[in-house]
């Protein structure tokens, strides 16, 4: 059985989430097959709405993985270790990643998602860096 296809969608100027017949009618606007939804998203620029894709995975809580995550990933021989990251869609390995600011982690334990990039960009205080971890 494969994995749930699921999106959410940030609206960075109103800086909230849309519902989901929100942004379904903006993917249908942006598209041009219909003008049903014009006067919805008449002032709204395709930039403005951030499409995020559910990894597939959840928390050690139960709580799904989303792209645009922050995590909190803990490693180590006694899960001791605590590391920041971002999830991210990697297109060079197909594949979501957390994307982290330290080189030396190895192989991941148990993830936690402690916010969002868009409502908790105070999480994430270092700056991005080109490489990332699987997960």
């Amino acid at each position: 059985m494969g994995r749930e296809i699921k999106f959410r969608a940030w609206d960075s100027k109103e800086g909230k989430w849309l519902e989901d017949s929100e942004y379904i009618a903006y993917i249908i606007w942006l598209d041009g097959t219909t003008s049903k939804y014009d006067s919805m998203f008449e002032r709204m620029e395709p930039q403005q709405c951030i499409l995020e894709q559910f990894t597939g995975r959840h928390d050690k809580h139960g709580k799904e993985i989303w792209e645009g995550d922050i995590v909190r990933c803990s490693w180590g021989k006694y899960g001791d270790c605590d590391i920041l990251g971002t999830v991210k869609w990697d297109n060079e390995y197909a594949m979501f990643i957390v994307d982290t600011t330290d080189e030396s982690i190895g192989t991941m334990g148990q993830i936690e998602v402690i916010g969002n990039i868009h409502e908790n960009e105070e999480l994430i205080h270092e700056p991005e860096k080109e490489n990332g971890n699987d997960f």
